[in-house]
C-alpha cells in the first residue's frame, strides 16, 4: 500500500481536531441550557450526538497518528471502526426508537466501542515501532499482544455467556493490569531509552553532510520527538 501524502494526512488530522472542538463546544452549550431551562427530547438527542461525535473524533485522531508511517493500515482500520462506531450511535439516537431496536444493535456498539478504543491506544503506542531497543520493541509487542486479549475478553464477554464467571472476571482482570501497566511502562521507555546509532550525534557528519547540517537535523528531529530518519523520510519518497 501506498503512504499516504504528509499533506493530506495533516489535512485529515486538522479536519478531526476542528470536529473535536466544535462537537464539545456544543456539547457544553446544550448541556448549559439542559441545566438551565431543562431540556425536551431533542436536546438529549444534541447533547448525546455532540458527546458521541466529539469522543469519537478523538479515537480517530489517535488512529489517524499512524497514517503516514509503515503500519498505516492500523491506523486506517481504527478510523473506519470510529466512522462506523459515530454511524451506528447517530442512528440509534434520532433514527430508530429504542423500543425498535433489532436484536444485538447494543451489542454491536459496544463492540464497535470496545474496538475503538483498542485500535487507539494501540495506534498511540505502534508510534514507538520503528525504534531498535530491544527492551522497547520487545515490551512494545507484548503490551500489543496484551491488549488484543482485554479486546478479546471484551467482545466475548458482550456476545457470549462465559460459562465460569469468576474465573474469566479474575482473568479478564489479570490481563487489564498487565495491559495497563505496558501502556504506562512503554511510552515512558521509549523516552529513557535511546536506539543504538539511531541518529548521529551533533557535529559528527557523514559523507557529504556537513557539521552544521548535521547539527540542525538533530535539533529538528527532537524538537518534533522524532528519529532523524524519520525526519528526512518524507523528503526521501517524495
Amino acid at each position: 500500500m501506498s503512504a499516504q501524502s504528509p499533506s493530506g494526512v495533516s489535512r485529515l488530522r486538522r479536519v478531526i481536531v476542528i470536529v473535536i472542538i466544535a462537537a464539545f463546544s456544543i456539547a457544553a452549550l446544550a448541556g448549559i441550557m439542559v441545566l438551565l431551562q431543562g431540556a425536551d427530547e431533542a436536546m438529549w438527542q444534541v447533547l448525546a450526538t455532540t458527546l458521541t461525535v466529539g469522543l469519537y473524533s478523538i479515537a480517530a485522531l489517535c488512529s489517524s497518528t499512524l497514517l503516514g508511517r509503515p503500519l498505516a493500515v492500523v491506523g486506517l482500520v481504527g478510523v473506519a471502526v470510529a466512522i462506523a462506531g459515530i454511524a451506528l450511535a447517530l442512528w440509534m439516537i434520532w433514527g430508530t426508537p429504542e423500543t425498535e431496536w433489532d436484536s444485538g444493535v447494543l451489542e454491536l456498539l459496544g463492540s464497535l466501542i470496545t474496538l475503538s478504543a483498542g485500535f487507539s491506544v494501540v495506534s498511540l503506542l505502534l508510534l514507538l515501532a520503528e525504534r531498535r531497543h530491544v527492551a522497547i520493541r520487545a515490551s512494545l509487542w507484548v503490551t500489543v499482544g496484551l491488549v488484543a486479549v482485554v479486546v478479546g475478553f471484551v467482545l466475548f464477554l458482550i456476545w457470549g455467556d462465559p460459562s465460569d464467571g469468576e474465573t474469566f472476571a479474575r482473568t479478564l482482570g489479570v490481563f487489564s493490569i498487565l495491559a495497563a501497566l505496558g501502556i504506562v511502562l512503554v511510552p515512558v521507555m521509549g523516552l529513557l531509552l535511546k536506539d543504538p546509532s539511531a541518529s548521529p550525534e551533533p557535529g559528527a557528519a557523514g559523507p557529504g553532510v556537513s557539521a552544521e547540517l548535521a547539527d540542525r537535523l538533530v535539533a529538528e528531529a527532537a524538537r518534533r520527538g522524532i528519529s532523524v530518519e524519520e525526519l528526512v523520510e518524507p523528503v526521501l519518497r517524495a
